[in-house]
């Protein structure tokens, strides 16, 4: 019995972990407005962020993600700051890669911006990030982060992990929440009292 518990406390444990993982779309660098009005003629850019927990050890190297609702002949151009990608984030999606590992201290990390002109007036559209179309490994159902630990031991090798991220929503021409508050241990025990 006790084996089961262990076993079902260390799942919700990683699974509580991964979910921590997030990739928005957002109308400012800060990853504050989910929400945007856009009218015909109307330029602009959007953000494509990742939002991840305060994890020291860990840098982010890599993501793979794209982004649907987004009128496709909107798009001007896709700029990945400090890195390459494979790919457009809302055609199909995009893998793309850091050429210096990006530090997650802050808890966000800019994966890419994307600049529009409304060629169209819409209604109310959402935006959603999710896992490709064609993703690199078949099992993976979400989007995707590539995380790098700091070199240890002798031989000073990092080690590489893919981690699901949760796709987020953002809204054009209609209304979004995005809050997401963080419930500490004691939080969840009122809840089962």
């Amino acid at each position: 019995m006790k084996y089961r518990v262990l076993f079902v406390l260390v799942l919700c444990i990683h699974a509580d972990m991964a979910s921590a993982q997030r990739i928005g779309i957002f109308f400012d660098p800060q990853a504050h407005s989910c929400r945007q009005e856009i009218h015909q003629g109307d330029a602009g850019e959007f953000w494509i962020i990742a939002l991840l927990e305060d994890r020291q050890a860990l840098s982010l190297v890599g993501a793979e993600f794209q982004v649907v609702g987004f009128p496709q002949d909107w798009v001007e151009s896709q700029y990945i700051e400090n890195g390459f990608g494979l790919g457009w984030a809302p055609w199909g999606g995009v893998r793309l890669g850091f050429k210096d590992p990006q530090s997650i201290a802050a808890g966000l990390v800019p994966l890419c911006r994307i600049a529009y002109r409304a060629r169209s007036e819409l209604p109310s559209t959402t935006l959603r990030v999710q896992v490709l179309s064609k993703p690199t490994n078949p099992s993976f159902t979400t989007p995707i982060l590539v995380l790098q630990s700091s070199p240890t031991g002798c031989a000073q090798v990092p080690e590489y992990e893919a981690v699901p991220a949760q796709g987020l929503e953002a809204v054009i021409n209609g209304e979004c929440t995005t809050a997401v508050q963080r419930m500490s241990w004691k939080q969840w025990k009122v809840l089962y009292r």
